[in-house]
């Protein structure tokens, strides 16, 4: 025992140091034993193309590819006679894709030849077992780094699929627009498309990473570039949205106005043309993206949503304002909002949407989980100490604390799973499509988690609404959408009912439409009595 009192606090000091020092430099990916106590293994992780590391990383988002499949053949166990078993289990998976010794993909001949194979050295094992074909949607993540470098990846295995550069480092750069066919950056006064996938341009093969003729814009673009429907939108100085089309010459774009600075990019559901943003004034806005861009409506809300919109399934919009309001919208025509709900804290952030819940984290730290269709808390209370959520694994919700540290939540009732607390997350990728979970260490590495017992990811996103919960009852579900205009008798809408709007109008004294309201009764040959009193046939004149 060290009685030296001098000796004894330098100690304590010198220990101190090292324990903060090691805090302090605490990893910013997550280490193969972490997490394996999460049930997760690391898929890959890559150093991506940047300079400056993580610094120089203008924008990195990820994107499901709705037009690109990538193909497999599965050797599966088979029952009796010779099917694919109710288990399901895959012995082995072959991607079509795979690259032989020369760097060119094998091709589907060749995979079945290998899975059949295996089919045949499993029978000689006493092994039944059967090829099944299998295609996945691709899932992509787009990088640009500040000095014009533009990366795709393949998010599944960390391969760069196409790397371009593009415009003038010195003007400086927004954030990307994604879309199925195309890449869009916004540099100075400029933007610059680029193929996202191989296709068909001007009687030939564009290959993915070609990048089209440039496009000057009219205004001062902010923030970043939209791609939704057939346009590229490009929020201005003014208040306003310029959108182009994608054809190789855009032309003229047409214009529309806002009251108010945008507080965040304008943000569309990846199968939905609608696009939806927020203003320092207050206001949420809709505008659809199909034809001729235009404005539906605006929606005045309780303070305002700094961290703009998150869009959802089914024509779904989530805000999250200031004046501690989360708002629950349905984008028609006319604008409908489906709930509304006060929790007396402020929000900066947009909402994260997991499964059929909306998460959001209060400027106090504290991360409220709702109902998605009807705003009800899900959880008795919110969780301590979370910044924010960025990835949903299934088991587990992935967020970032208050102080920068990874954190790991039940989806149950937001416990905290201790697990990643020394991992420090300064940029995140937010992926509300899949179950991987994405870290960007500081030097640039990019780390793809995913959970150990499937090998194939899971997409949480498709183009129709989901279903209500267990527990909640029909009375609970959104109305559906008004029309624009309604019948004033009360008979139904053509777009609502399926009547045809062509067929003969009911009589409104109620008797049979195409019937005679003075002819003879139904069934009754003679004919009506007068109703001046005269005889049947008799002239009413007569003296």
């Amino acid at each position: 025992m060290n009685r030296n009192p001098l000796i004894g606090s330098a100690l304590w000091a010198s220990l101190s140091f090292f324990a903060f020092a090691a805090l302090s430099h605490a990893g910013d990916l997550l280490s193969p034993v972490a997490a394996e106590r999460l049930g997760m293994v690391e898929s890959w992780h890559r150093q991506m193309n940047t300079v400056g590391g993580a610094a120089s990383i203008v924008d990195l988002q990820l994107w499901v590819q709705r037009n690109t499949e990538r193909e497999y053949i599965e050797v599966v166990r088979a029952d009796k006679d010779g099917k694919p078993a109710a288990s399901g289990e895959v012995l082995r998976r072959i991607a079509v894709d795979t690259k032989d010794s020369s760097g060119l993909s094998i091709g589907k001949k060749e995979a079945e030849r290998l899975a059949n194979l295996d089919v045949l050295k499993l029978k000689r094992r006493g092994i039944d077992a059967t090829l099944k074909a299998l295609l996945v949607k691709q899932v992509r993540l787009y990088l640009l780094g500040s000095d014009g470098g533009l990366s795709a990846y393949d998010a599944e295995s960390g391969e760069l699929l196409w790397s371009v550069r593009v415009g003038e480092p010195r003007l400086g750069y927004g954030t990307i627009g994604i879309s199925d066919k195309f890449v869009t950056v916004v540099n100075g006064t400029t933007i610059y498309r680029v193929i996202a996938d191989d296709r068909k341009l001007d009687n030939s093969i564009a290959p993915g990473g070609r990048p089209l003729p440039p496009v000057r814009l009219d205004n001062v673009p902010i923030l970043g570039v939209t791609n939704s429907g057939d346009h590229v939108i490009v929020p201005n100085t003014r208040s306003g949205l310029e959108c182009y089309t994608f054809e190789p010459v855009p032309g003229q774009p047409s214009f529309e106005m806002f009251s108010g600075q945008l507080l965040a990019k304008p943000v569309h559901f990846p199968t939905s043309s609608k696009v939806g943003w927020t203003t320092d004034r207050g206001y949420f806005y809709l505008m659809d993206a199909v034809g001729k861009p235009t404005t539906f409506f605006r929606l005045k809300t309780d303070g305002t949503a700094n961290g703009g919109t998150t869009p959802a399934s089914g024509d779904r919009f989530f805000v999250a304002t200031s004046g501690g309001r989360i708002y629950g919208i349905h984008a028609t025509r006319s604008g409908k909002v489906l709930w509304n709900r006060s929790v007396g804290e402020p929000f900066y952030t947009a909402p994260f949407i997991a499964d059929n819940f909306v998460l959001v984290a209060s400027s106090y730290g504290n991360l409220y989980c709702l109902k998605a269709s009807n705003g009800d808390q899900a959880w008795a209370a919110p969780a301590p100490n979370i910044d924010s959520v960025f990835a949903n694994t299934g088991k587990y919700l992935i967020g970032r604390s208050s102080s920068g540290l990874l954190a790991i939540l039940t989806p149950e009732n937001g416990q905290s799973v201790s697990v990643g607390g020394t991992v420090f997350v300064d940029r995140m990728v937010v992926n509300a499509e899949t179950d991987r979970v994405y870290l960007v260490g500081d030097g640039g590495t990019v780390q793809c988690l995913r959970p150990a017992e499937r090998e194939m990811p899971i997409f949480y996103r498709d183009s129709a609404a989901p279903d209500a919960t267990a527990e909640d009852s029909a009375a609970n579900k959104p109305a559906e959408a008004k029309a624009e205009t309604s019948n004033p008798f009360g008979a139904a809408e053509p777009a609502a009912s399926g009547v045809d709007p062509f067929a003969p109008a009911a009589d409104p004294f109620g008797g049979d439409a195409a019937a005679d309201p003075f002819g003879a009764p139904a069934g009754n040959g003679e004919a009506m009595a007068d109703p001046f009193g005269a005889a049947a046939g008799a002239d009413p004149f007569a003296e």
